[in-house]
């Protein structure tokens, strides 16, 4: 897969410990399911200051007719699909999409994720909508009249199924928050669900996602995106926030949300990247726009007129990796928009907006990551055998860690956090041995204060060109599985006084559990009963289904 599994500890780490002081707004979370009756207001789901991006994997769940008596209304469908014409939801008898082969399932459709080979998967947010009663009757030509349906079990609006890469199953996914709003007819909803535990260990790949509860006929719409915020050092540093909520945008009302806890670069454009996830988005109707302090976001698939056109984009090219793959999704949109040059050198605050003059369409989620002023510090992470030469069960892994301010100002409250991979136990007390700072293992977890003026309890400060490094021993589980990846991934968090926010680097390093593994059989060279007084010849197959070489030393 490439990209880096993380320890269900680091997973909570990374997406929580830097929330509630990145940005203003503050994150509603819940363990139990909350259902709002009237929308719901829009508030911070997640946000890191961290080197990584954004990116969303969606697809609709909605189809228009191709096999009708009307050949008008065959062609028409063809014709939206294609994306050649503008026709809308409302304009067919709109049924369920179905391209899993799986007749226990209603409705589905598929979509890649894509990650870089070292991205880590920080935050993953399933968001998927729907609508609870059934749509219009639409009638055409040679009798042919609509049957619109109500969803198959109304009441599991807050559930669906979701299939992840290489896998045949579908698993249950419940969500944490139900939103029902006005969308299309008078009976949209929105849910959420928080899968980056599922996302992060089956990686990049073809997602599925079924059973989303939506009616059919016309004027419905259904659809899903998967909302993934990830690190790689690859990636200037950036602010990424997922906002979520559900409001209908129409005639003269509007979303505004204010973004901030940030600080853009002293010079040069200010890249941005703004998602948008949303539904009822038509086509054929104008007058919705979005904008960036007062820049209208478009592109060559977005006019700035028509912004909410039911199309799935990536920063003005249509997304073709999901299946199926059609230009109309017909009342769903999900795409990431270039906000380049729209927010000034040296900015800390932001205001998105979503308006409309003509169509009428219900925002889930907004995405937003911009490049931030950034502290140049670098944390690098090596690993080494100092008894064994190989990851075999019994051999003690080296980590060793360092992280250095090649910036011009300081670092201050320097911390690093190293929750260790199962599989794995400390072996000894991990220390400091450069630079100035100290280190304790809790749990099978290493924490370092580090630079000048740490405590037990408080990092330190790292001034302009000094590095700290930090070293500890691991022992492989004698019960290693051959060829498991042992994947230790450490995050350095530390503030720049320049910003006053916090900041993360992630340094990672992967063994692969090798040993011999030696067995023998034994055979009669003889198919049939052999007599008293007869010869016969054994066969014995020595051979070895390890990765080393087997040998009696």
């Amino acid at each position: 897969m490439g990209v880096r599994r993380l320890s269900k500890s680091l997973i909570a780490l990374l997406a929580g410990a830097l929330l509630a002081p990145a940005i203003v707004v503050s994150a509603a979370t819940s363990s139990a399911q909350v259902v709002s009756n009237s929308g719901r207001n829009f508030t911070l789901r997640y946000s890191n200051n961290i080197n990584g991006q954004i990116t969303i994997a969606a697809n609709t769940l909605m189809q228009c007719p191709t096999a009708t008596p009307d050949p008008a209304v065959n062609s028409g469908c063809a014709g939206a699909r294609a994306g050649t014409n503008a026709r809308n939801n409302n304009t067919f008898d709109m049924g369920w999409l179905d391209v899993d082969s799986d007749p226990s399932t209603f409705d589905s459709s598929q979509a890649t994720l894509n990650l870089p080979s070292d991205g880590v998967v920080l935050f993953a947010g399933l968001y998927w909508t729907g609508i609870q009663k059934k749509g219009d009757v639409i009638t055409g030509a040679n009798g042919y009249v609509g049957v619109p349906l109500p969803p198959p079990n109304a009441s599991a609006i807050g559930q669906v199924k979701f299939k992840l890469p290489d896998s045949s199953a579908y698993q249950t996914i419940t969500a944490a928050n139900v939103d029902l709003g006005p969308i299309s007819v008078g009976s949209g909803y929105g849910a959420f669900a928080d899968v980056t535990e599922l996302v992060t260990e089956a990686g990049p790949g073809i997602y599925t996602v079924a059973d989303v509860q939506t009616g059919t006929g016309g004027n419905t719409a259904a659809g899903w995106s998967l909302v993934v915020a990830y690190a790689d050092q690859a990636e200037p540093l950036r602010n990424l926030s997922v906002f979520d909520g559900l409001k209908v945008v129409s005639g003269s009302s509007a979303i505004d949300i204010a973004l901030s806890g940030f600080k853009t670069p002293s010079a040069g454009t200010v890249r941005t990247t703004i998602g948008v996830v949303a539904a009822e988005g038509d086509a054929g109707a104008t007058g919705d726009y979005l904008s960036v302090n007062d820049n209208l976001l478009t592109d060559a698939v977005h006019p700035s007129n028509n912004t909410e056109n039911s199309t799935i984009a990536n920063r003005g090219a249509h997304v073709t990796t999901k299946n199926p793959d059609w230009r109309n999704q017909l009342g769903y949109d999900s795409s990431l928009f270039s906000a380049d040059g729209f927010l000034p050198n040296g900015a800390t605050n932001a205001m998105f907006r979503a308006k409309t003059s003509g169509d009428t369409y219900a925002p889930q989620a907004i995405t937003f990551a911009t490049e931030l002023f950034s502290p140049q510090v670098d944390l690098t992470k090596t690993q080494s055998f100092p008894v064994s030469t190989n990851a075999e069960p019994g051999a003690t892994i080296r980590y060793t860690i360092t992280a250095t301010n090649n910036g011009s100002g300081p670092a201050t409250n320097v911390e690093l956090v190293d929750p260790l991979p199962g599989g794995t136990t400390v072996s000894g007390s991990p220390t400091v041995t450069s630079g100035v700072g100290n280190a304790t293992v809790v749990s099978n977890s290493i924490t370092a204060r580090l630079g000048s003026g740490a405590t037990a309890s408080t990092g330190g400060t790292l001034a302009s060109g000094q590095s700290a490094t930090v070293e500890f021993d691991v022992v492989i589980d004698g019960d290693a599985v051959l060829g498991s990846a042992i994947t230790n991934t450490a995050q350095l968090r530390f503030v720049s006084p320049d910003l006053g926010l916090p900041i993360s680097k992630i340094a990672s390093r992967t063994a692969t559990v090798t040993y011999p593994d030696p067995s023998v059989s034994k055979t009669i060279d003889s198919t049939t009963p052999v007599a008293g007084g007869t010869r016969y010849r054994f066969k014995v197959l020595v051979s070895n289904a390890g990765t080393l070489a087997a040998s009696s030393q």
